[in-house]
């Protein structure tokens, strides 16, 4: 494969709303201010309910949007395996991306670990 076909394969398989990983550096030094995250990995069973019920364990009322979107090609209303979830603060970031690092979603027998980026939209 020359160059060029493996840089195009490498960019064809991130997602356009990936916006890089979390840098919990740059937000205790003042040096990010985004708060919306992508949140990757996530079981495609579990459920918008389900979903925000798990964050709101550790974040409750830390953040203003959450949204799930649904794969409409399934005869069964199941998620795309990721989220989307935008902060009030920015250290609300930080504490999220604390908690649920290395996390593993309980419900469904999964053995998905969270990925938490951010978010181009």
């Amino acid at each position: 494969m020359h160059r060029q076909d493996s840089q195009q394969s490498f960019i064809s398989n991130i997602s356009k709303n990936d916006g890089g990983p979390v840098d919990v550096d740059k937000i205790l030094n003042n040096e990010e201010t985004r708060t919306n995250l992508m949140v990757k990995n996530v079981p495609c069973r579990y459920t918008y309910a389900e979903i925000r019920n798990d964050f709101e364990k550790n974040h409750k009322n830390r953040f203003n949007d959450l949204r799930l979107p649904m794969d409409k090609n399934q005869p069964e209303k199941t998620g795309r395996g990721y989220c989307f979830i935008n902060f009030r603060h920015v250290l609300y970031v930080y504490d999220f991306n604390h908690d649920k690092k290395n996390y593993h979603w309980p419900k469904y027998a999964s053995d998905k670990t969270i990925d938490i980026n951010y978010a181009t939209e």
